[in-house]
Formats: C-alpha cells, sequence, structure tokens
C-alpha cells in the first residue's frame, strides 16, 4: 500500500480507495488495485445508460422490478 501511496502523490490526488488486493506465490507478491480521486475533479454523468447485446438492450434493476 505504500508504494499505492506514493503513485497517487505522483499522479496528483487528493486520495486513493483500496478496491483489492490479491496475493499471488504465497504472498511474496502482491498487487493493489486503487481508485483515484481528486477534488476538482467534474461530476459524473448520472443519467443511466442502457448498454446493448446483440440488440437487446439491458435494463436497470429497478426499471425491471
Amino acid at each position: 500500500m505504500a508504494e499505492a501511496s506514493k503513485r497517487d502523490d505522483k499522479a496528483g490526488a487528493d486520495a486513493f480507495y483500496i478496491q483489492a488486493i490479491n496475493e499471488q506465490n504465497r504472498g511474496n507478491s502482491q498487487t493493489v488495485y486503487v481508485d483515484l480521486y481528486h477534488k476538482e475533479a467534474p461530476k459524473a454523468d448520472a443519467t443511466p445508460v442502457q448498454r446493448t447485446f446483440d440488440g437487446i438492450r439491458e435494463l436497470p434493476r429497478y426499471d425491471v422490478y
């Protein structure tokens, strides 16, 4: 996690959130997945996106039930 913190500082992010930690080779090697956050980041689009697979539209859970 120290490496994640160093990369966070290098990227100029204000904070990071650990998504997952994977260990390989009985703990000798670790992979840490993090999300970086910036205070001045633009807001995400809140409109739901419906994906399409082979012409079939995927509905959000609140539309299905």
